[in-house]
């Protein structure tokens, strides 16, 4: 677990996008986040420091199963690839890790319609595989112009690998 303000005092970079396309009642989407933490810190008088970069991508395919002129429903079939590369040193010692795993993901997405131009966008999803289980959620607000649209929310994920995120990526 890493606190919130922790991450953001400690963020070199980060990105987050999303990007899909539909026809019909199908969807294509592609998901991409990557981030690089860095931090240096003292422990009991000892120099530290973690260097994490992770990248999760996660690609999807979509059919509309409820459209109405207030929004839509889509359920969704996910694969999602986590890769996490980890320096840490402690005096001395240093240790580097990476390792990557993909997880299989059902869910549901949509938008409800406010008007022809704003709308709420949401999706929630659950699944496993290299991870006991992974979830993630988001809600958002979206405005649409003619050949895109841009949206800001509040997204949360999680991974559950057991407790040992490197065994669990078979590194």
């Amino acid at each position: 677990d890493i606190e919130f303000d922790d991450l953001i005092d400690n963020l070199e970079i980060a990105f987050m996008g999303a990007f899909g396309a539909r026809k019909g009642k199908w969807s294509l989407l592609a998901d991409v986040i990557h981030l690089d933490v860095k931090a240096d810190e003292t422990v009991s008088g000892v120099p530290a420091s973690l260097d994490m970069r992770s990248l999760i991508l996660t690609p999807a395919v979509g059919y509309t199963q409820v459209e109405a002129e207030r929004g839509n429903l889509d359920l969704c079939v996910d694969a999602s690839f986590l890769y996490l590369d980890t320096d840490l040193s402690l005096g001395p010692f240093r240790e580097d890790k990476s390792g990557d795993g993909w997880d299989g993901i059902v869910g549901i997405r949509g938008k409800l319609n406010l008007s022809d131009k704003w709308y709420l966008p949401y999706d929630l999803d659950i699944g496993t595989g290299n991870a006991d289980m992974t979830w993630h959620g988001n809600l958002g607000i979206g405005y649409r112009f003619k050949w895109f649209d841009v949206n800001a929310g509040y997204r949360y994920m999680a991974r559950d690998f057991g407790g040992d995120v490197i065994e669990a990526l078979d590194i």
